[in-house]
């Protein structure tokens, strides 16, 4: 199978397992139609993210870039950007399909990190709380991802229909990156193509929390570390962004609490 170009370094879960229906539903699943090449030339992707507020979810920040690959805020460059909300099927019944209309790139440009805006807000779906605490060695968190199987796709369609999932092993922390072995259901599940902005969190105070999102690996399977970018540091800007949007109510639920 051909290779395509992907929006971004990382390459649904491979060897993970299926999302039941209900489970997880701030998991999103990014479409990009007619994004430009540096040839001029057009092509489909896919990324995957998170819910933080019911308009706002958070993914890479590779996944939002201009035809030179640099990343990019303000509306996306592609011709549509569909976000797909509340199912644990692509095209399964119920959930939200909606379009990115903003992406926000993280002030520090060592952080893979970008928040995003949505047309409409989603209200029947709790949105995943961000963690405040720094993450640490032999942390156990969990991803979902809207990715492929392997590591040759030909393009988004080659995304698996269900939403998958698995556990990783945190192993080392720096100052805007966190490193992560699969550890469950088998030692090579990791994360694929489209993966890239995937949620990794873990369960604090019994809520989840969003800990990092994907942001690069070695092609899959594999049993080696995951690169993902810590979320904890950018609390305060995630904040203050959604804040100059004009909802303060919204910036509350985001941050949540602990």
């Amino acid at each position: 199978m051909a290779m395509v170009l992907l929006p971004g370094h990382a390459l649904s879960v491979a060897n993970g397992n299926d999302v039941a229906a209900g489970r997880y539903e701030f998991a999103v699943a990014l479409t990009m139609k007619g994004i430009t090449r540096p040839d001029g030339t057009k092509y489909d992707s896919a990324c995957s993210a998170a819910l933080i507020a019911p308009r706002w979810i958070a993914t890479a920040g590779h996944c939002f870039h201009d035809g030179a690959h640099h990343p990019v805020s303000g509306p996306p460059r592609y011709e549509r950007t569909i976000a797909t909300v509340g199912r644990a099927s692509l095209h399964g019944k119920g959930g939200h399909d909606t379009e990115v209309i903003w992406v926000q790139q993280a002030p520090n440009p060592d952080y893979d990190f970008a928040i995003a805006k949505l047309a409409e807000p989603i209200h029947d779906v709790r949105p995943l709380a961000i963690s405040r605490a720094k993450p640490g060695a032999g942390q156990a968190v969990r991803m979902t991802g809207w990715g492929a199987a392997t590591a040759e796709v030909d393009g988004p369609e080659d995304r698996l229909e269900r939403l998958q999932t698995g556990v990783w092993s945190i192993t080392q922390v720096t100052k805007t990156t966190v490193l992560a072995q699969g550890t469950s259901p088998e030692r090579t599940t990791s994360a694929c193509p489209y993966d890239s902005g995937a949620p990794y969190f873990a369960k604090r105070d019994g809520t989840l929390r969003l800990v990092a999102v994907e942001s690069d690996g070695p092609s899959c399977p594999h049993d080696k570390e995951e690169t993902l970018a810590r979320v904890d540091p950018l609390l305060g800007w995630i904040t203050r962004t959604i804040l100059a949007h004009g909802d303060e109510r919204v910036a509350q639920q985001a941050v949540g609490s602990g």
